[in-house]
């Protein structure tokens, strides 16, 4: 719980700093905060949200669904989604529901950071306020929302 605390606590101190002054190498910053993120959700514990758990049986359903030549597999998914997860199960044997939460992080959060380093004014604020209202629940918890939501 400290980690969330402390980063919330950072990003709000190098957005005050941003609004006073331009800080230099903004977007290196923005860069290796924006992987932080995608690592942070990518590598989770199966403890930090009760939705790890129900993504694990929805990615063997995916990949089962096949085998018993049903076609109920879009209504119920994304073709999107149904895709990232064949093709990290077809290309990582071992860790490929890893695999698939650091593709998704990587999707959602890097379109949400190339937005809010086009966009706005200050993108450290902007990021703050992701960071405390969106990036708990939508990231960490539906990360298919998450991406819907890019």
């Amino acid at each position: 719980m400290y980690i969330y605390c402390l980063l919330f606590i950072l990003l709000a101190i190098i957005a005050v700093e941003y609004e006073f002054k331009t800080v230099k190498h903004s977007d290196f910053i923005l860069a290796a905060i924006g992987i932080f993120l995608i690592l942070f959700v990518g590598f989770r514990d199966v403890s930090v949200s009760r939705d790890y758990l129900p993504y694990l049986d929805t990615f063997n359903f995916i990949l089962h669904q096949d085998s018993t030549g049903q076609t109920t597999l879009l209504p119920l998914f994304e073709p999107g989604f149904v895709f990232i997860v064949k093709l990290c199960y077809g290309f990582f044997h071992y860790n490929a529901a890893i695999a698939v939460m650091v593709i998704f992080a990587a999707l959602s959060i890097g379109i949400k950071f190339f937005v809010f380093r086009k966009i706005a004014f200050n993108p450290f604020l902007v990021l703050l306020l992701y960071y405390s209202h969106y990036f708990l629940v939508e990231e960490m918890t539906q990360i298919r929302n998450g991406l819907a939501c890019s």
